[in-house]
């Protein structure tokens, strides 16, 4: 599985806009789409120009067969920023998305005016969770965009019943086993960004969920501290998807982030 080929010409995302002023980019995790945001875009379109891409594989955007890397990723965005005529942008990423807004950084530093993650983290995976990745790669391939639903994405606190939950699996479902499998491939190979951080100068926002069981709080604590000018989000009753369990607390550390780098 991890023999496929790695693409590398950048496909033209799909994606929505909304408001005006200061360009905010906010990029989903895996294996969802844009609409994860439409609680960030309700609540922030009335300050700011939200841009909300589908990721390659994800959504409407293309799906190629292929390995999909962070960095190509990256240049898909970036050449999405180019298509808008964006010069400079606020870009977040969720999950996934955050390894996708580092690769960007990594690739263009010049094209950040905030840099944010939520839910994500800056280390490469180790053997065995590459081996996670790849074996899921397999079952997907096997048996569809079903294996890839993950049940440890929410809080505890999270009823059953949730929309948000409902979502979740609603955008899983809907992704294409290409997609799913290209994006883990990409995960899986990612490089460690450590050293990256120091050279993020921009104002930065770290969002982490108290029982995010993906991503510990100290992790995004340990991001947070090595960016020169980042601030952390500790998010209560929240696990790895706080822009639908906790909306109102992502809302604020966006609007705080638009503040300090707007």
């Amino acid at each position: 599985m991890q023999d496929r080929p790695t693409l590398s010409q950048p496909v033209d995302l799909a994606y929505s806009e909304n408001g005006e002023g200061t360009p905010l980019v906010l990029l989903h995790g895996f294996p969802f789409n844009h609409s994860i945001w439409r609680a960030q875009v309700e609540a922030l379109s009335g300050d700011c120009r939200i841009i909300t891409p589908d990721l390659r594989g994800h959504g409407d955007s293309p799906a190629p067969d292929g390995a999909y890397t962070m960095a190509l990723m990256a240049q898909d965005v970036i050449a999405l920023l180019d298509r808008l005529h964006i010069e400079k942008a606020i870009i977040v990423g969720h999950s996934m998305g955050g390894y996708v807004t580092l690769a960007a950084w990594r690739l263009a530093p010049e094209r950040f005016q905030g840099f944010g993650v939520v839910a994500s983290h800056h280390k490469a995976d180790p053997e065995q969770k590459q081996r996670d990745r790849y074996a899921l790669a397999e079952a997907v391939e096997e048996r569809g965009a079903e294996a890839a639903l993950n049940p440890n994405l929410f809080s505890p606190s999270t009823p059953e019943s949730s929309p948000a939950r409902a979502l979740v699996e609603q955008l899983t479902l809907a992704t294409p086993p290409a997609g799913i499998i290209g994006a883990l491939l990409g995960m899986a190979s990612r490089p460690d960004s450590t050293a990256l951080l120091e050279t993020i100068t921009v104002p930065g926002a770290v969002v982490t969920g108290v029982e995010d069981a993906l991503v510990p709080v100290e992790r995004a604590r340990e991001m947070a501290l090595a960016m020169p000018d980042a601030l952390l989000t500790v998010v209560n009753n929240a696990g790895h998807m706080p822009m639908l369990e906790q909306p109102d607390d992502v809302n604020s550390a966006l609007r705080a982030l638009l503040k300090r780098a707007g």
